[in-house]
């Protein structure tokens, strides 16, 4: 670029071809500032490399909102199962089995004496649960050895302490969630018991 003194007009410059010939160029202010403003601005390099970035950010917010409605729903339709004026009634957390094969019968939910009861069936074959408090003084080891159940099986669930037994030829299971004691029975295995508590969901 040429440098222009003030009040000059124009100015003139020498410069060389490849042949080795001597030329000079007049050029004037007028000129530089035309080529200052049809000089492009350089392009950002890796421009380009942005968009499948964005793309997959576009997809997992897509993804996570899909989760999100999903869940959402999955939690409505466990909240129909039980009658609303059991939910507000019962002062403790409700948990439901999402156990596949298991149909929860809507119309069997009682809450009196402080314990809440529902039946339930797992491909035809009957299951009773039940939730109460639970107390402060419960352990749940020693209660199950005081009403003397065979072949007991103890698990530590993410739900919580478990323990799974057989009683006159019946599987009895407990599970203490810390906040609350559920017992199922029924004549389900003992493997599908620990699969329904593997199942409970809160409400």
């Amino acid at each position: 670029m040429v440098n222009y003194m003030a009040g000059e007009q124009q100015k003139v410059e020498y410069m060389t071809d490849s042949d080795g010939v001597k030329y000079q160029v007049v050029r004037t202010p007028l000129d530089d500032t035309k080529a200052k403003r049809t000089r492009k601005a350089p392009r950002l390099a890796g421009r380009k490399s942005l968009w499948p970035l964005a793309a997959i950010i576009i997809l997992l917010s897509f993804t996570i909102i899909g989760l999100l409605v999903y869940k959402y729903k999955t939690n409505q339709k466990r909240a129909n199962n039980v009658p609303v004026a059991i939910r507000h009634d019962v002062d403790f957390p409700i948990y439901i089995p999402l156990a596949s094969g298991i149909t929860i019968d809507k119309d069997s939910f009682d809450y009196s004496v402080s314990v809440l009861q529902f039946n339930a069936k797992n491909s035809g074959t009957p299951l009773h649960f039940a939730e109460q408090k639970k107390t402060p003084e419960f352990d749940i080891s020693k209660f199950a050895g005081g009403i003397q159940i065979s072949g007991v099986k103890q698990l530590t669930l993410p739900q919580g302490q478990a323990v799974i037994g057989t009683i006159q030829d019946k599987t009895i299971a407990f599970m203490d969630t810390g906040n609350t004691i559920i017992t199922v029975t029924g004549s389900q295995s003992e493997s599908f018991a620990e699969t329904i508590f593997r199942s409970l969901q809160k409400l």
